[in-house]
């Protein structure tokens, strides 16, 4: 999710920013998440939990199945607006089609959803985030990242197509999209994570997690440069994160969520971060990223860092 702001307004964030990064373990960001069941013949399926933690790993709280007119659904694509209000998919046609995928709103606290404007028939969206007051999303089906109106679910210009060097990029069911606090966008597919030119769609593979499949990624303020995963592990989901800016380190941060409860299908992270104004300003707050928002925790694993 990203905002527009003057430099007076960037350096008030940058000063926020900077104190939930000082803040460390103490004071956490809410993050969002969605969990959807496997199912013998499709990747993921009904009921969908909506969830929340903090980025330090504390207060994991299952907010129950997602409902959409009394009905649980499948669910993906979690993302937050500059309001703090959650958008999802609910996505029909998880294992080979036809796609549908209906635009909704989602009560933070209740988990029920509101649909918003008509299904985008033949479209599998399976990863979003906010760019501003426009909502991008991942079709898993097309290969493509579209841009939404979130107020009527209406496609707003043409779709981007992936690509990684010359050539078409597979996108699979199992991925998301990140803004990090100095503007930059990750993608994660599968094991692997990218850079991602939101004009151009072009990728830049910076990492890769051999045996790892993620289906969320999320960045908080908390540890500016940490990029939360949701990971498939088994049969239930962990929380992970990578230190983007300290050589790709994986560390746990949640382990085996609502194991008993639901089996590890797709899932979705979303959280809000602040744009960095280009300028000055950005290389003052892209000093103090790499001053406070190193990773800090202690490495469990390794991700193999590419660029």
């Amino acid at each position: 999710m990203k905002m527009r702001f003057n430099a007076t307004t960037a350096l008030f964030r940058l000063t926020a920013a900077a104190g939930l990064c000082l803040a460390g373990q103490t004071q956490g960001q809410t993050v969002y998440g969605l969990i959807s069941p496997s199912r013998p013949t499709a990747v993921s399926g009904t009921p969908s939990h909506l969830f929340r933690f903090q980025d330090t790993g504390a207060g994991f709280t299952d907010l129950g199945p997602v409902t959409l007119a009394g009905n649980q659904i499948d669910t993906d694509a979690l993302a937050i607006s500059s309001a703090g209000s959650l958008f999802g998919y609910q996505v029909v046609g998880a294992n080979s089609g036809p796609y549908n995928s209906q635009l909704f709103s989602l009560n933070s606290a209740t988990a029920v959803a509101t649909a918003i404007g008509s299904p985008l028939t033949g479209r599998d969206i399976r990863g979003a985030m906010f760019d501003g007051s426009n909502l991008r999303v991942l079709d898993a089906a097309a290969n493509a990242l579209l841009t939404i109106d979130p107020a009527s679910g209406a496609i707003i210009g043409a779709p981007i197509a992936l690509s990684l060097g010359a050539n078409p990029f597979d996108l699979a069911t199992g991925t998301d999209l990140a803004t990090r606090l100095d503007g930059k966008t990750y993608l994660v597919n599968v094991s692997d994570v990218y850079l991602l030119d939101l004009l151009t769609g072009g990728l830049s593979l910076q990492a890769s997690s051999a045996g790892d499949q993620f289906v969320g990624a999320a960045f908080s303020t908390t540890d500016a440069n940490a990029l939360l995963v949701e990971q498939i592990n088994g049969l239930f989901n962990d929380i992970q994160k990578f230190g983007t800016s300290s050589g790709f380190g994986l560390n746990p941060v949640v382990a085996g969520f609502l194991a008993g409860t639901i089996d590890a299908g797709r899932g979705d992270l979303a959280a809000q971060v602040p744009e960095v104004a280009a300028g000055p300003v950005g290389l003052f707050i892209g000093s103090l990223l790499a001053l406070f928002g190193v990773n800090r925790s202690r490495r469990s694993r390794q991700g193999t860092a590419l660029a």
